[in-house]
């Protein structure tokens, strides 16, 4: 909750948005029962144990957007990360 609630305070510029295309390495369906409801976030699953190389590229082959944040799930963003990148 603490990474969710770091990227929902973010301040973007005018017009901009954020997704957050999270993906499971596996299919227990956990990581979508911790996130809450938000239609900014896109949940996936994915083969078990393929790794954290294979699961960010399953995440970016299903991002919708022209830029992208690697972003972990143990990882806080501080205010105002999004507007300087």
């Amino acid at each position: 909750m603490q990474a969710y609630e770091s990227v929902a305070a973010q301040e973007l510029p005018p017009g901009w948005e954020w997704e957050w295309v999270v993906q499971e390495d596996g299919r227990t369906g956990d990581v979508a029962r911790l996130l809450p409801p938000d239609p900014r976030i896109r949940v996936g699953m994915g083969r078990p144990h393929g790794g954290v190389g294979q699961t960010r590229n399953m995440a970016l082959a299903r991002s919708r957007g022209e830029l992208v944040k690697a972003f972990d799930g143990d990882d806080v963003m501080g205010d105002g990360v999004l507007r300087r990148d």
